[in-house]
C-alpha cells in the first residue's frame, strides 16, 4: 500500500508541476498575445495615419491640376489677346517683335540642373548681372574714392 500510496503522491506531484508549468505558459502567453495586440493597434494607428495623409495628397493634386488647368487656359487666352493685338496695332507687332534683352536671355539660359549642389554651382559661375549703365554693380560697402 505504501507503493501505491507514493506512486499516488508522484503522479499528483507530476501533476501539479505539469499544470504549474501549463499556468506560467498561459501568462506567458497571454502577455505576449497583450504586446502584440498593443503592436497591431499601433500598427493600424500608423496605417489610418497614412490613409489619411494620401487622401489629402489626392486632394492637394487635386487642386493642383484645376490651378495649373487654370492657369494654361489663362495664359492661352492672354497668348490669343496678344496676337489679337499684334494685328490691331502695328506698334505692339513691333515691339512683340523686338528681340529681349540680352541681360534678360541670360536670365532665361538654363542648363539641365539636377540637385541644388549643382544649382549654386551654376548660380556663382553666372557671375554677376550688369546694371543698366552696362557697368558692373559696385561691391556693397564700398564708397567712391576706397
Amino acid at each position: 500500500m505504501s507503493k501505491a500510496l507514493l506512486t499516488g503522491i508522484v503522479y499528483a506531484l507530476l501533476s501539479l508541476g505539469a499544470m504549474y508549468w501549463l499556468y506560467t505558459d498561459l501568462l506567458d502567453t497571454r502577455e505576449r498575445a497583450g504586446k502584440l495586440e498593443l503592436a497591431v493597434a499601433q500598427s493600424q494607428r500608423s496605417i489610418d495615419a497614412i490613409q489619411k495623409t494620401a487622401q489629402q495628397n489626392q486632394a492637394a493634386q487635386a487642386e493642383l491640376r484645376r490651378r495649373l488647368n487654370a492657369a494654361n487656359s489663362l495664359a492661352a487666352t492672354q497668348s490669343q489677346q496678344l496676337e489679337q493685338l499684334k494685328h490691331e496695332y502695328a506698334d505692339v507687332k513691333a515691339w512683340a517683335d523686338t528681340a529681349l534683352p540680352a541681360a534678360i536671355m541670360r536670365l532665361r539660359q538654363r542648363p539641365a540642373l539636377i540637385g541644388s549642389a549643382a544649382y549654386r554651382q551654376w548660380l556663382s559661375a553666372r557671375g554677376a548681372l550688369l546694371t543698366p549703365t552696362g557697368e558692373p554693380e559696385k561691391q556693397r560697402g564700398t564708397q567712391p574714392g576706397d
